[in-house]
């Protein structure tokens, strides 16, 4: 009832809708549909692993394990991420990522990759001894969460240019390798497969925005 008189108190107008409308398609047509469809992918991919895991053996207790080592370092992603967010608006007017910005992103994501390294040992024998596998997994997916963080602020400056067939293909790249490698490699290494895809996935995706993100500021 507030947010209606809120609304209401703003007397929005309703004349000439149309134009707009024209521009939200085709601003959907252009940029929106192209990460849509590399966000699905994306997502799509990322717990994969976690099944095939099930799949290939009989006990589940490695599923666990390696879950929970996930739930752990992913959140090491999101720092980067958060940093390209908030200069999204400066980035329009940038030719670049400004040096500064680019330099604190990638000292933020080694520093608190370093420090989940080297706290999450003593935090996981808080709760179990038998989850002192839990600690090493998740300090390899730590490294490839923080590629990937970086990765995220290389998007982030694509996208508020319009890139959206570089971020698309780079979703792409990387939802493939995390398909390919969840099925092929957890086969032939169990839960090292499922590591070692995730790491690759991410650093596949880094590279790839980070070509794209040269071949882009070279044109312009």
């Amino acid at each position: 009832m507030v947010l209606i008189l809120i609304i209401i108190s703003t007397r929005p107008s309703f004349n000439d809708l149309k134009p707009v409308f024209e521009d939200i398609r085709h601003e959907n047509r252009e940029y929106g549909i192209k990460l849509y469809w590399g966000s699905v992918v994306m997502v799509a991919t990322n717990y994969i692993a976690g099944v095939t895991l099930g799949l290939f053996n009989d006990d589940n207790v490695k599923v666990g394990f390696y879950a929970l080592a996930l739930s752990f370092a992913q959140p090491l992603s999101y720092l980067p991420g958060i940093v390209g967010t908030a200069s999204f608006k400066r980035f329009v007017n940038e030719k670049q990522i400004p040096r500064k910005v680019f330099v604190v992103t990638v000292l933020l994501s080694i520093l608190s990759c370093l420090g989940f390294i080297v706290l999450i040992r003593p935090v996981m024998s808080l709760y179990n001894p038998s989850y002192g596998i839990v600690a090493k997994y998740a300090s390899l997916l730590a490294v490839g969460f923080s590629i990937h963080g970086v990765g995220d602020m290389i998007n982030r400056y694509l996208g508020s240019h319009g890139q959206g067939n570089s971020i698309r293909n780079s979703s792409f790249a990387c939802g493939i390798v995390k398909f390919l490698g969840s099925i092929i490699l957890v086969w032939l290494w169990d839960v090292n497969g499922a590591l070692v895809t995730m790491i690759l996935s991410s650093v596949i995706y880094t590279l790839s925005l980070s070509v794209e993100y040269h071949s882009y500021i070279k044109i312009k």
